[in-house]
């Protein structure tokens, strides 16, 4: 069955005094899915969900919406964005249970902000909790973390393990980091103490590929974030 966006425009209208109904009819003015794109309407249907979410989390302790209320003030959806205030809410929804909580609570004390202090214990139990469980995305976090030594001690083995179980997953950031491991290796790897040899930088970490001087590339490709309500 095809799906009919415009009517879906209509019926989510109808009923946009529902939280649930709110957001994705967001979702359709953000996307232009069903008619034009309108960003003015879309964050004030964000912004109607976001509300409504956070009452119906008030009154009933339920782990989705307490993760729903959580994600959207961390990536301002619907609201400013709030780290410090996002904590909380992702921590409540993640000791109900959420998956997906655990995993944007894990990315969220893995790295800190500076409203949020780092937690890198806490934030590899969540992340290796979900990655054990199949989630792609933990499993690429993990791997790329170790990979690179970001707040972890380097370590190839568990690298190469969870972005092995990403990439079969189909993430496509785990298979970049995969089919550019050794050279990101020898990049990433000490430089010996001694005396300077010009050019030895750039043949540590320089590559090219195709013999058109293209230099590396290390930096995290983009990361695709599914992990919203």
């Amino acid at each position: 069955m095809e799906q009919d966006y415009a009517a879906a425009r209509e019926l989510y209208a109808k009923a946009s005094t529902f939280p649930y109904a709110a957001y994705e009819l967001g979702k359709l003015y953000r996307e232009g899915l069903g008619g034009e794109a309108d960003e003015e309407r879309a964050a004030w249907y964000f912004h109607q969900a976001f509300l409504g979410f956070q009452v119906m989390a008030d009154k009933t302790p339920d782990d989705r919406l307490q993760h729903r209320v959580g994600w959207m003030l961390l990536h301002g959806v619907g609201t400013e964005q709030d780290e410090a205030a996002a904590l909380p809410w992702l921590e409540k929804a993640a000791q109900g249970g959420n998956p997906f909580a655990k995993y944007q609570l894990g990315k969220l004390l893995l790295t800190g902000t500076d409203t949020v202090p780092k937690d890198t214990a806490w934030a590899l139990e969540l992340l290796t909790e979900c990655a054990e469980d199949g989630n792609q995305y933990a499993q690429y976090t993990l791997g790329k973390a170790y990979l690179l030594s970001q707040d972890v001690p380097q370590d190839q083995g568990q690298a190469v393990h969870w972005l092995k179980l990403s990439a079969e997953q189909g993430n496509q950031y785990a298979k970049f980091f995969l089919d550019r491991l050794h050279f990101l290796l020898r990049c990433l790897a000490p430089v010996p103490h001694g005396p300077h040899l010009p050019g030895a930088a750039s043949a540590t970490c320089g590559w090219d590929p195709g013999g058109g001087g293209q230099q590396a590339q290390i930096e995290d490709p983009g990361e695709d974030n599914r992990h919203g309500p």
